[in-house]
């Protein structure tokens, strides 16, 4: 059970746990937003993509689980409301952290397990994929500064993207460009068909296509070892979403 779904859920437990503990060790709100983030992005994949093909297996144990996300859903809301005021944000990450943990303890140990015996490979593998996109979705959504704008008026945009359509997060206008090829290579700009944005948090970058009428969006964001993000020099993988399916790059 070391296959690429349970490692995804299980390195999405970590991260939570281990920013729980952080914030309580160091008394640091400060890590909240990127705690709710990561749980919210964690619980909705696993509602929308996990969970149902195994109610039919076991119902009482998925409902539960359900449940469970409920509850840390509602502690999420109530922290909201008081954080940052004479610390009683504190007790309310330790009832959290409480329930994540008894939470991962079940899925890891009891559902993880009977999982694997009762779907296939190919639902397995089909689950994770669907699971990493809709990650992406939501990360793309949530972008610090995510106001959309046009493409900006001083650089030279490759012929077939429709520019008057095209419209990419702000943090992507104001960064770094290169122009590249249907492969996905570094050109010069009279022979690019795509222009690669990358955001000013050096964290994320964006290719820009011709799929017409719309165009064409790759993000692409950058991690770390331990699933945390980074920088794209300090990375040591990264994952891609594609807004419009109907670009196809050849891969490297």
């Amino acid at each position: 059970m070391t296959e690429e779904l349970y490692k995804m859920l299980k390195d999405d437990h970590k991260v939570v746990k281990d920013l729980l503990n952080e914030a309580l060790e160091n008394e640091d709100i400060s890590k909240f937003r990127e705690i709710r983030n990561q749980l919210n992005m964690h619980m909705i994949s696993e509602e929308k993509y996990f969970y149902p093909p195994l109610r039919k297996v076991n119902k009482e144990s998925i409902d539960q689980s359900f449940k469970e996300h409920e509850e840390a859903k509602i502690i999420l809301k109530d922290i909201e409301k008081t954080q940052g005021k004479n610390k009683d944000w504190i007790p309310k990450f330790k009832k959290l952290k409480e329930t994540i943990e008894t939470h991962v303890e079940k899925e890891e140990n009891l559902l993880f397990p009977e999982s694997s015996e009762s779907l296939s490979t190919l639902q397995r593998e089909g689950i994770a994929q669907k699971i990493e996109e809709e990650k992406m979705v939501i990360r793309f959504r949530s972008i610090p500064d995510a106001k959309l704008v046009s493409l900006p008026e001083n650089i030279d945009v490759p012929r077939g993207i429709p520019t008057s359509r095209v419209k990419i997060p702000s943090m992507y206008a104001n960064g770094d460009i290169e122009y590249e090829d249907d492969e996905e290579k570094q050109v010069d700009k009279d022979n690019a068909s795509h222009i690669r944005f990358t955001g000013i948090d050096r964290r994320s970058d964006i290719v820009v296509g011709p799929i017409k009428p719309e165009g064409m969006i790759k993000l692409t964001l950058y991690f770390n070892d331990e699933n945390l993000p980074v920088v794209k020099d300090k990375a040591t993988n990264s994952r891609s979403k594609i807004f419009n399916e109907e670009y196809r790059p050849l891969r490297k």
